[in-house]
């Protein structure tokens, strides 16, 4: 078997070397290679139709991007970032645990939203890109429900979490989440819910000793919210 394939118990990531270099490159990378992007967007789209689907793709570069970097920095190796082989049981505990999340946003997102007045989406821009016919469409749903909660998961979990797990369960998972929240949007709503998911994801890695779990709930999560955005 593939060393870089066999599943690492999350007990043992904290002998890994992933640790503050590898966080601090990852969100300076990310900041770094998000507003490059960004920059490089608003210079090729003025469509608003395409410039949805540009910006559906934006977080999930972003954190590919800066994933690379604190790849590249010492460690070279994807295991000791969680990218091992896991369990049908685990995938399956990923899919029913994003599907449960999303229930919950719907039925928490009202309340909150009169209770705290907060914006209720932060991101809909995204909406040009999948009103603008199949292509469009297709382009964003990509990049909201794969490339986003794939490159979130590395960097967020694989990055932010595995360097702080030295410092035990609780904090590796609520900082990890909180940075991922506050990514997402800090006066919009989609920040608790944010966390609610860093958190569920978090966990998922830790218990499971892969990434694959949580980048699966990520997935679920987000699928639903470009058919939203297309009907709405």
């Amino acid at each position: 078997m593939n060393k870089e394939a066999r599943q690492v118990p999350f007990s043992q990531v904290k002998c890994s070397a992933v640790g503050w270099p590898e966080l601090v490159v990852g969100i300076l990378g990310f900041y770094a290679v998000g507003w490059t992007i960004y920059a490089l967007f608003g210079v090729l789209a003025t469509d608003p139709v395409l410039m949805g689907a540009l910006q559906s793709w934006l977080a999930g570069l972003a954190t590919l991007g800066a994933f690379g970097l604190a790849l590249s920095l010492r460690v070279r190796r994807l295991a000791p970032f969680g990218l091992n082989r896991t369990t049908p049981k685990w995938l399956l505990l990923g899919a029913l645990g994003g599907a449960a999340v999303f229930l919950l946003r719907g039925i928490l997102l009202p309340p909150l939203v009169e209770l705290f007045g907060l914006a209720t989406d932060s991101q809909s821009d995204l909406a040009g890109g999948a009103q603008g016919g199949i292509v469009a469409l297709v382009a964003t749903g990509i990049g909201i429900a794969i490339v986003g909660p794939l490159g979130e998961e590395m960097l967020f979990r694989g990055v932010i979490q595995t360097a702080l797990v030295r410092y035990g369960a609780v904090i590796s998972t609520l900082a990890s989440a909180a940075v991922f929240a506050l990514i997402h949007g800090s006066v919009s709503i989609l920040t608790p819910i944010a966390f609610v998911v860093g958190v569920l994801t978090a966990e998922l890695y830790r218990r499971s000793g892969s990434l694959w779990p949580a980048i699966v709930a990520h997935v679920v999560h987000n699928a639903p919210t470009v058919f939203l955005y297309a009907l709405l």
